[in-house]
């Protein structure tokens, strides 16, 4: 039977590509932005524990000196990285199952293929698990390197640690404070590189997330899936389980809309479902599956054409056909051409009229395969036919396929009448046979939508910005500290605590500008083609880039550092030149 030879999938045409020559590249975004996330982790712990070696380093020398073991000193920091690890790992899961928790809420709520999945303890279980275990992994992985610079510190050396560079100013005929902040910036490549990479990969998420929900364009959205002010139907179509004539809507409820003050227009479609004879169609000698559906003029003229337009007389006269077709499809067929279509044993010529997008607006809102051999299942050795889906008068509809069964009914109103038409239409969905969905509802979901996107996105950078200005903030204490000495000899030897401010902000301002520019190339060269390939997927999308927030994130880092190291060297420079010489 049919029914045996066919697999039927329900698919939200307005987020997922509908293109059955799929391609696996449409992941490179979500993978791209996984990676960048582990990548950020990475960064920030190692940053974090290479400072913090830096800083100890002394420390370490001295505890060798007592007999400390390399695999003790690599022991020690691992030991550290869990003290650390654990309360972060408690409070991340938390934070993490909360915020998870509502953003999944948002998502069952308001998709009908997820209405009664609800998640139970075993899935969380098993998240929390696995999260923790990677935070873990992502912790260790972190500190390796670090632990192998403090296992290789001689006790000597570690003693008389410096982190100041001596550079080679013979041929130097003049000094600058940018020189020297340039200096001090670049001569340690490696913390350099992650410090940037950190603060760049915040606003790299945020410019993606924004460049995504700002090109979400309502009308392109809405178009996939309502082209009128409502649409109604039986239940079982808007829980894609249209099967034929047991779902078809009463036309009597039509009727009755149409009887109701404020009603401007509307049309039908009409299809018999999965279950029916499917029409043979011949396009240059070679068979392919097709459905064929009714649909009246009012809904034509609401369809989007690709190419071709509507021609009424054609239409009435049962001549033309139009073709919806699915994302990436239709390349076969041309305006104007001529295709036969064999219904019920009967051959019949029709005329391409026009193309128009096949989506829930005007499908089955589910996907139909058929073996190119019909008496056997779809399978590896009997590959699935190519579809086409036609649209053709509803009189020669009902004339050819034998079956007057209204899948759906679409009307427009007068903008003054919704509220009266909101009550009719709830009043009639009390009934076991009858649904209605409404461009408003949509327009609700795809804010909710857009907003749940919104959510999860900010959340993410918000977190990570925050991270990368802690990291930032700490990278700059660090250096100012170990740098007091510097400091101390250069205000001693006359320069002024204003041009030091200048040299500490100077630095600060290097890592910023670098930031900023490592984030552009990666979006110009790497993030910007991987975005237009998500967006490129879903068709209510517009692609264009925004920059803005690279300049926002790289704005705020830098007057976040400029304000904090000028105010931390000033805490830390209270005491009297000369009692800060001793000092060190």
């Amino acid at each position: 039977s049919a029914e045996e030879k066919t697999l039927r999938l329900g698919v939200n045409f307005a987020y997922f590509s509908i293109d059955e020559n799929f391609d696996y590249t449409i992941f490179l975004p979500a993978l791209a932005m996984v990676f960048l996330i582990f990548l950020s982790a990475y960064l920030i712990i190692h940053t974090v524990f290479e400072l913090s070696v830096a800083e100890d380093v002394r420390l370490i020398g001295l505890l060798k000196t007592l007999g400390m073991t390399k695999k003790q000193t690599r022991q020690l920091l691992y030991f550290q990285g869990l003290m650390v690890d654990l309360p972060a790992t408690v409070v991340g899961e938390v934070g993490g199952f909360a915020i998870s928790a509502m953003i999944l809420n948002r998502l069952f709520e308001q998709n009908a293929m997820l209405a009664n999945v609800r998640p139970d303890f075993a899935f969380f279980a098993g998240v929390g698990i696995v999260s923790a275990v990677v935070t873990v992994c992502t912790v260790y992985l972190s500190i390796f390197r670090p632990a192998r610079l403090a296992e290789k510190v001689p006790p000597i050396h570690g003693a008389q640690y410096t982190d100041t560079v001596v550079g080679n100013y013979k041929n130097r005929r003049s000094f600058s404070l940018g020189r020297l902040a340039v200096r001090e910036v670049f001569h340690r490549k490696g913390r350099f590189t992650s410090v940037v990479m950190s603060m760049a990969l915040a606003s790299i998420i945020l410019t993606s997330v924004l460049t995504y929900t700002t090109n979400m364009d309502i009308k392109k959205g809405l178009s996939d899936t309502i082209t009128t002010d409502y649409n109604v139907a039986s239940p079982a179509y808007f829980r894609y389980e249209y099967l034929g004539k047991d779902a078809a809507l009463d036309p009597e409820y039509c009727r009755k809309i149409e009887e109701l003050p404020g009603f401007v227009g509307g049309g039908g479609i009409y299809g018999a479902g999965y279950g029916s004879a499917y029409p043979e169609v011949k396009i240059k000698g070679e068979t392919v599956f097709s459905v064929l559906f009714g649909m009246d003029p009012y809904l034509v003229k609401k369809q989007s054409f690709l190419e071709g337009r509507f021609d009424k007389k054609s239409w009435n006269e049962g001549d033309g056909v139009i073709l919806g077709i699915e994302q990436g499809g239709g390349r076969s067929f041309s305006v104007g051409e001529k295709i036969h279509v064999t219904v019920k044993g009967e051959e019949r010529e029709l005329t391409v009229m026009g193309k128009i997008p096949y989506n829930f607006s005007n499908g089955l809102r589910y996907f139909m395969e058929v073996g190119k051999e019909k008496d056997l299942p779809v399978s590896e050795t009997n590959p699935a036919r190519d579809r086409v889906y036609l649209y053709i008068s509803p009189k020669s509809y009902k004339a050819w396929m034998m079956d007057s069964s209204l899948m759906s009914y679409g009307f427009d109103i007068e903008k003054q009448s919704k509220k009266d038409f909101d009550d009719a239409l709830d009043k009639m969905e009390k009934k076991a046979d009858f649904s209605y969905d409404s461009r408003a509802k949509q327009e609700k979901s795809f804010e909710d939508t857009k907003h749940l996107i919104e959510l999860a996105g900010y959340s993410l950078a918000f977190v990570l910005f925050l991270i990368s200005v802690l990291n930032f903030i700490n990278i700059i204490a660090t250096e100012v500290l170990k740098s007091r000495r510097d400091l101390a000899i250069l205000e001693a030897v006359g320069m002024t605590r204003k041009k030091l401010k200048v040299y500490l902000a100077a630095k600060t301002a290097i890592y910023s500008v670098c930031s900023f520019f490592a984030a552009s190339f990666f979006m110009a060269c790497v993030g910007n083609s991987l975005l237009k390939r998500a967006m490129k997927q879903a068709m209510w999308l517009d692609v264009q880039s925004t920059w803005w927030p690279l300049f926002l994130v790289h704005g705020v880092n830098a007057l976040i550092g400029v304000v904090f190291v000028l105010a931390y060297y000033e805490s830390k420079s209270k005491k009297t030149l000369v009692d800060r010489v001793r000092d060190l």
